[in-house]
């Protein structure tokens, strides 16, 4: 059996749709994975401040993966932004970040063990019961990957862009990870067409 790393189609419209219907903080969390494709953690970092200043200016700066600092586009998921700033501000003080908004008792960990990182991960879970294959953060953003080069008609250079890799080559392994994926659903698009055709 394949080990696919994302979802089918089906199953990303279905989760999408759970997780938007969710009015927990850490289902905010998860739309704004879903919706922009970051990281677990980069979202996690963020203070809820900066999520002020990202509504007021439409930038967002970001600590990502490393290090090193992002700026991203309000606009790329306004809704889903606006969602998380309101319902981070109503759970702490703006001084801290998302994690601690998410788990205020583990101090606002962020890492992969970290107490935030779990909540979100449980969140996710459950909403993806009865999809195929596991469930985890890092899949909502293969996922998106693979969305994104749909959308872009092949673009990987602009999937990098979204993803915020620094090479294509990282970029590309998400994409070809998707391909046994990618290739049955063609298959069963092109077997649909053939059979309405008789």
């Amino acid at each position: 059996q394949l080990h696919v790393m994302s979802w089918s189609e089906r199953d990303w419209a279905r989760l999408v749709e759970h997780i938007t219907a969710d009015k927990s903080l850490a289902g905010a969390v998860l739309e704004v994975l879903a919706r922009t494709g970051l990281r677990i953690g980069d979202v996690l970092r963020m203070p809820i401040a900066e999520l002020r200043r990202g509504q007021r200016s439409g930038r967002l700066l970001l600590e990502v993966k490393g290090g090193a600092d992002r700026i991203l586009d309000w606009e790329g998921a306004p809704k889903a932004w606006a969602r998380l700033a309101v319902q981070a501000r109503r759970a702490v003080d703006e001084a801290e970040t998302i994690a601690f908004a998410v788990a205020p008792d583990a101090n606002g960990d962020s890492t992969a063990s970290g107490s935030a990182y779990k909540k979100v991960a449980a969140k996710l879970r459950e909403h993806a019961k009865g999809l195929d294959g596991r469930a985890n953060p890092h899949r909502l953003r293969r996922t998106v990957a693979v969305q994104a080069l749909r959308v872009s008609g092949g673009d990987v250079e602009a999937v990098r862009r979204l993803l915020g890799h620094e090479s294509q080559t990282t970029t590309r392994k998400y994409l070809d990870e998707a391909t046994p994926e990618r290739d049955a659903e063609l298959a069963r698009a092109v077997a649909d067409r053939f059979g309405s055709a008789s």
